[in-house]
């Protein structure tokens, strides 16, 4: 076993005894005969005999290295990414965010985790993210790509081109939403001028046609 992982697992153990928990799983380390140390989901219950007197611990454990090297790149690449991205629960709660969505909106990320979006979403486009949520949660997509506005915390608005698609649990379950939110305001303050010039003559502001 790692020493640092021992006192949680004491802990657990004790759970079990006293009867609070049937079993319990999470991730520990433990160290190779070679002195390498590999990450495990283990899963330790309490066997009882037929008085309910405690027998033995019953430990089933996986390696889970290669996983959590994978969760740890996607962890820095997501704190990283130029662009902000969000996880979003099948309720439409903000399960995750990262650095870039919280400097986009204004906010700290404390403040926007378990926050319905709809809270942050301009109200013109509150009904366009609920419907598609329920079409991902009906599975009928597993991926969209669409614009909306969004309130900044100081109340102006951005517009954002989203890119996204569902995450489903072991069971298939759809579990939640990922999304790769790219600032567009620029982008739709130009469009809204040249729609000006093309609509208004430029010396008299009077509609060209």
């Amino acid at each position: 076993s790692y020493p640092d992982d021992n006192a949680e697992t004491a802990l657990q153990r004790q759970r079990l005894l006293n009867g609070e928990l049937d079993s319990v799983t999470g991730e520990r380390r433990f160290v190779r005969k070679d002195g390498s140390v590999f990450w495990a989901r283990r899963t330790l219950s309490l066997a009882r005999g037929a008085g309910d007197e405690p027998l033995y611990f019953i430990g089933v454990s996986e390696d889970i290295s290669e996983e959590r090297k994978h969760r740890e790149r996607y962890q820095v690449m997501f704190e990283n990414a130029a662009v902000g991205i969000t996880s979003i629960g099948t309720d439409g709660v903000l399960v995750d965010v990262n650095q870039k969505f919280c400097q986009m909106l204004g906010y700290e990320r404390a403040e926007l985790i378990g926050l319905p979006v709809r809270d942050v979403t301009h109200p013109d486009d509150v009904g366009e993210g609920a419907g598609y949520r329920d079409r991902f949660t009906r599975g009928e997509m597993q991926s969209a790509v669409g614009e909306k506005r969004f309130i900044c915390k100081d109340g102006s608005i951005i517009w954002a081109r989203r890119t996204m698609s569902v995450v489903h649990d072991d069971t298939g379950k759809p579990q939640f939403l990922v999304s790769v939110v790219e600032d567009i305001s620029e982008r739709k303050r130009a469009e809204a001028q040249l729609r000006q010039l093309a609509d208004y003559d430029v010396l008299t502001n009077l509609p060209s046609r």
